[in-house]
């Protein structure tokens, strides 16, 4: 089982490796497997493809940074303050975690293109439209449509990192 776990963690810390240097089409299983240190049954036996592997890390990076942001969110009060905390918080989480810079530009490469759950970029979007409407509702920023600023605030930040 740990076997397993120590497997998964060295394909994940490969696929944070090679996607910040080229784009994942690039990257070929073979690639994976020379930086991971696995073996192509290795690989098989935690996922179906390549694709597979890189929504799991995606995922696993996201549920982490949402956790620790909302953790770290809970003791403030005004609700502009949070929203800007949240983006500042969420760069930190960035920086410290090279995962999730690699998760951010898989979602935005093969978002596009597979069948990436929405789920994942959902989640963050309802994250940032509660801030956005309890700021709203503070007086604190102005605006109606939620959805359409949380979108904005997530592309922006995300178009941010990914071209930075």
């Amino acid at each position: 089982m740990q076997r397993n776990a120590d497997s998964r963690e060295a394909l994940f810390d490969a696929f944070a490796e090679l996607v910040v240097d080229r784009p994942y089409a690039t990257i070929s299983l073979n690639d994976l497997y020379a930086v991971a240190g696995l073996t192509k049954g290795q690989f098989y036996a935690m996922f179906d493809s390549r694709e597979a592997a890189a929504i799991s890390l995606a995922q696993s990076e996201f549920d982490i940074a949402l956790t620790r942001v909302s953790e770290r969110l809970r003791h403030l009060d005004s609700s502009f303050e949070l929203l800007v905390a949240a983006m500042y918080e969420l760069t930190g989480h960035l920086l410290e975690r090279s995962r999730f810079h690699a998760a951010i530009l898989l979602q935005a490469e093969i978002g596009r293109n597979s069948a990436l759950p929405p789920g994942d970029v959902d989640r963050w979007r309802g994250f940032l439209r509660t801030q956005i409407g309890h700021a709203v509702s503070a007086g604190d920023v102005v605006g109606q449509d939620l959805d359409a600023i949380a979108d904005f605030v997530l592309a922006s930040w995300v178009g941010a990192r990914v071209l930075s």
